[in-house]
């Protein structure tokens, strides 16, 4: 349990240093990293946007493993 808030903390602090770093203007910037992990073009603003997507994916995933457990679901 404890390693998984570290990591979490961590986790935390990277994407707030990631969204702290951006203007403005740099939203619609090319995100270099991704674009070239994924082979297309990607702006910062499409990142966040497949961050935020991706994180109620697997909020929804845990809803559904705690409900077919019986127990209270997420949301």
């Amino acid at each position: 349990k404890e390693q998984g808030k570290a990591f979490l903390v961590a986790a935390q602090k990277t994407a707030d240093a990631y969204f702290a770093g951006l203007t403005d203007a740099m939203l619609v910037a090319k995100n270099q990293g991704i674009s070239a992990r994924l082979n297309t073009e990607l702006s910062h603003a499409v990142t966040a946007s497949m961050l935020a997507g991706h994180a109620f994916y697997h909020l929804g995933c845990c809803d559904a493993a705690l409900r077919e457990a019986g127990l209270k679901g997420v949301f």
